[in-house]
């Protein structure tokens, strides 16, 4: 290594250690070497976090297990795919006779466009059939009043 390099290092160590000082030393604020203040609830948190008679290992039932698994493993239950059924939300209806509109979950569709997984079959004056896994689903525009 040159003298070239070396000076590098050693004025971009000096430029980040400065850089450190300033975002970590605050003005005005006094340090203590001492325990901090708030040393009682570190403590508690330690106490709290060593675990009970409820994590200790039976020997016995450990020992009988085959060799190659691993005592520590904890298996996890298979996820479930949460199988929410799908939910549309018909804000509103522009009808014409010749291109009818909804707002459905927020979106204007026309038929024959998906929304949520369904598919919009019949666009009317009061509601809107959907085509869904099958099966058709309509919504109507709430009344009011």
């Amino acid at each position: 290594m040159n003298e070239k390099t070396r000076k590098l290092i050693v004025y971009g160590l000096l430029v980040a250690a400065v850089i450190w000082g300033v975002y970590n030393f605050e003005p005005g604020r006094k340090r203590s070497h001492g325990p901090s203040a708030n040393a009682p609830a570190v403590a508690a948190a330690m106490t709290a976090a060593v675990p009970g008679p409820a994590a200790t290992i039976d020997i016995e039932t450990e020992a009988a297990r085959s060799w190659g698994e691993d005592p520590f493993r904890v298996v996890a239950a298979p996820a479930r795919q949460s199988e929410r059924a799908p939910s549309w939300n018909l804000g509103g209806i522009i009808y014409s006779a010749s291109a009818p509109l909804a707002i459905i979950n927020n979106r204007t569709v026309g038929v024959g466009d998906e929304v949520g997984g369904a598919t919009v079959v019949k666009i009317d004056r009061t509601q809107v059939t959907l085509d869904h896994a099958g099966k058709a689903v309509t919504l109507k525009v709430a009344s009011r009043g």
